[in-house]
């Protein structure tokens, strides 16, 4: 990484901690003890939820990822994969949780309104912040981290924080401010994907198919072979 790309992403992070601690700020004067007692507790089940849901396939990318240097089509294919199977375990855990595994969490905290919907919400949030990290992964070894940094570190917190300071001003409560965050994620997610396509990046639907149509040839050549 070049000492001006180390600069920007150092300079990133900042960005995000900053944009985050006076957002928290923001929240604590606004919402109250009680408002900013469940965003706390939804802040601790994402965490949990987002070290799981990556399932570790952003660190396995970065180390392996050298392997395919000399074949970028099979890079783009794993990768690919590996994204919707991230964004597939993450919206497995947004329906069980909707049907089943909410109302026990609600149980748990039966005087926080509505905590089971405010769970689903946060969760379908995850979904993106976790394909995000993956991203994350494709765009180091790209060379494209800056680009990847300017959106995900300046831009994401701080309009998540500016959003968040409108709607305390305009009095409205947690669920207002759970779909910022959630549609802060999703936004970001589409940005990057807008981005993929600009750079001829290979993603999601593309490759699966192309994954697909190798499978079925696979199997039907190995039919052939045990009717032999």
């Amino acid at each position: 990484m070049l000492f001006r790309e180390a600069l920007i992403v150092s300079g990133g992070f900042m960005t995000q901690q900053v944009a985050v601690f006076l957002t928290n700020i923001i929240l604590a004067r606004g919402l109250g003890p009680d408002g900013f007692g469940e965003l706390a507790i939804l802040k601790n089940l994402s965490t949990i939820i987002l070290l799981i849901t990556p399932l570790g396939l952003d660190l396995a990318l970065l180390k392996h990822a050298s392997l395919y240097r000399d074949r970028p089509g099979e890079l783009g294919t794993i990768t690919a994969t590996l994204r919707a199977a991230v964004m597939l375990t993450n919206i497995l855990i947004v329906v069980s949780t909707y049907l089943y595994f909410g109302d026990i969490l609600q149980n748990f905290y039966p005087d926080t309104k509505n905590f089971a919907y405010h769970c689903t919400i946060t969760l379908l949030g995850i979904s993106f912040a976790a394909d995000l990290q993956i991203t994350a992964a494709i765009y180091r070894i790209s060379g494209r981290i800056t680009a990847y940094t300017y959106i995900v570190y300046y831009a994401q917190p701080t309009i998540r924080m500016l959003f968040t300071f409108a709607l305390i001003q305009a009095d409205f409560g947690v669920d207002a401010i759970i779909w910022n965050i959630t549609l802060t994620a999703f936004s970001t997610f589409l940005t990057i994907v807008w981005l993929d396509k600009r750079a001829n990046f290979t993603y999601a639907a593309i490759p699966l198919v192309d994954l697909w149509k190798k499978s079925q040839k696979y199997f039907q050549n190995l039919s052939g072979w045990h009717c032999r």
